[in-house]
């Protein structure tokens, strides 16, 4: 992305999910990152380490191919509990 555009600024989260955040035994990391371009901090990159990324990654993809901003996510209502209300959160 650096190579690509002139301005990129990179917002990441690492966190474990509700689903596993009361237990001792079994924790499953989560890792979501998002890539943004200039001042209007259009998308144009994601990484998602999870279970259930696929589906998160490939909604997505659509909205990245059609300009969507920070901003656009912002105003996005988030499914709560779920992993992919992250994305619409992260700052």
């Amino acid at each position: 992305a650096e190579k690509a555009f002139e301005s990129v600024s990179v917002s990441v989260r690492r966190f474990y999910p509700l689903t596993s955040a009361l237990t001792d035994t079994h924790k499953e990391h989560v890792l979501m990152k998002l890539v943004f371009e200039g001042e209007a901090h259009r998308v144009v990159g994601a990484h998602i380490v999870c279970e259930g990324a696929s589906e998160i990654v490939q909604t997505l993809a659509i909205a990245i191919q059609k300009g969507i901003t920070k901003s656009d996510l912002d105003l996005t209502m988030a499914l709560h509990p779920s992993l992919a209300e992250e994305m619409v959160t992260l700052y």
